[in-house]
């Protein structure tokens, strides 16, 4: 077991310290803290690089910067593991986002597997950044809490591809984030502080078994689901425009869409749109292929929406030379 000076010194190397940014009068001043892990070391799977969790208010706002990812591809998760309940044995929450083909979710330890609390609506994935909301008592968090996060490239879920800290691959620990502190009372003046002996916070607990358990993805109902990819041309071609058609379906027949919206890179080169098109249950995206990148990979992603529902799909093509 991880001592708790260890695993304290573990967080202070790997996060800024929580900053306290102002806030009105009578409110709490928000904290935030980030957190980085090595870019890199995850092969060809989702590559988890920045970490960044927000209190305002007892509002909780969890960002994942993916280093290698405009969008999930088929059969990919991001999980993050929270560890709230100090007296407790290992992980608490799970918070989980996969591809498009399923909905993010707030997920509980029972004991024995995860059960899922609720949905989040308002999880988003956009130009490669995971972002979850929640409330401190969604997940019992009262005080300072342990998170960890991990990624996953395979439906069954059977091993990670990258883990962040990098020492909760082989043990208990965990990044720790203090949550924003109490507001002010601002018609009193402040009292003057106690003298308090030091406090140390509980040893890292055990994981739960088995270590890092993810919850697979709820099974598919009569939502809004991307059904393929085609492309004009077949391949893109340096010089050229490139074209991605995504087909969408809902249940068995073909979705009445409201928007779309589209991202394409070459490397670090973000590809110019030149134009959109939706129709009954189709959703185009066209960029401009710059000249001079014949041979790489192109990383794009079609993302459509309809009422309060959005499905995507990201795809890979060897742009050939003009």
């Amino acid at each position: 077991m991880t001592s708790a000076p260890a695993a304290l010194a573990a967080a202070c190397c790997l996060a800024l310290p929580a900053l306290w940014l102002p806030g009105s009068a009578g409110s709490a001043p928000p904290a935030i803290a980030t957190y980085q892990d090595a870019v890199g070391d995850a092969a060809m799977g989702p590559d988890i690089g920045t970490v960044t969790v927000t209190d305002e208010a007892g509002r909780l706002t969890f960002t994942v910067d993916l280093a290698n990812r405009l969008a999930l591809l088929g059969g990919e998760s991001v999980q993050i593991y929270l560890e709230t309940d100090p007296a407790g044995a290992g992980d608490d929450y799970l918070l989980s986002a996969f591809d498009s083909a399923s909905l993010p979710f707030l997920a509980r330890w029972g004991g024995s597997s995860w059960v899922i609390v609720r949905y989040l609506d308002d999880t988003s994935y956009i130009e490669g950044i995971a972002t979850f909301h929640l409330s401190r008592s969604d997940v019992a968090a009262s005080g300072p809490f342990g998170l960890a996060v991990a990624s996953f490239a395979n439906d069954d879920m059977s091993s990670f591809v990258d883990v962040a800290p990098d020492e909760a691959r082989f043990s208990a620990s965990r990044w720790i984030f203090a949550p924003a502190p109490a507001p002010a009372e601002p018609s009193l003046p402040a009292p003057p502080p106690p003298s308090l002996p030091a406090i140390t916070l509980p040893a890292p607990l055990p994981l739960a078994e088995p270590p890092l358990q993810p919850v697979a993805p709820p099974p598919a109902s009569e939502r809004l689901q991307a059904a393929g990819l085609t492309f004009s041309p077949s391949a893109p071609r340096a010089g050229k425009r490139f074209t991605a058609q995504l087909l969408v379906k809902r249940g068995g027949g073909l979705a009445t869409l409201a928007a779309v919206s589209c991202g394409a890179n070459v490397g670090r080169q973000k590809l110019r749109v030149l134009g959109t098109r939706l129709a009954h249950g189709l959703a185009a995206c066209t960029w401009a292929v710059p000249k001079r990148v014949g041979g790489r990979t192109l990383v794009g992603q079609v993302r459509a929406s309809a009422a309060s529902e959005t499905t995507s799909r990201a795809f890979r093509q060897i742009v050939r030379r003009g």
